[in-house]
């Protein structure tokens, strides 16, 4: 890696040996790979949250749906137990 640091740190008139220009296109491939896998990895987590995001509503709107029910069926009971309370007193 220090070589060709030293290397590009010549100047334009300065003509870069064969080998050096061999080693810098390599290493801008294997750059250009690291990007591209990261942005494929990217677009993975991306979907992941949007598919986390869509669960999660999902989820939210199941409980919104099952909350009434629940408030429903407790009315109900304590309305019963106080018609049997009120007939036992009464």
């Amino acid at each position: 890696m220090f070589s060709i640091q030293k290397q590009l740190e010549r100047t334009p008139q300065d003509k870069l040996s064969k080998t050096a220009t061999q080693s810098l296109q390599e290493e801008l491939m294997s750059c250009r790979l690291k990007a591209a896998e990261a942005a494929t990895a990217n677009k993975q987590l991306r979907l992941r949250v949007t598919e986390l995001e869509t669960s999660a509503q999902i989820t939210s709107n199941q409980v919104d749906r099952v909350r009434p029910r629940r408030v429903a069926y407790i009315a109900i009971f304590l309305m019963f137990t106080l018609k049997t309370v009120h007939r036992s007193i009464g």
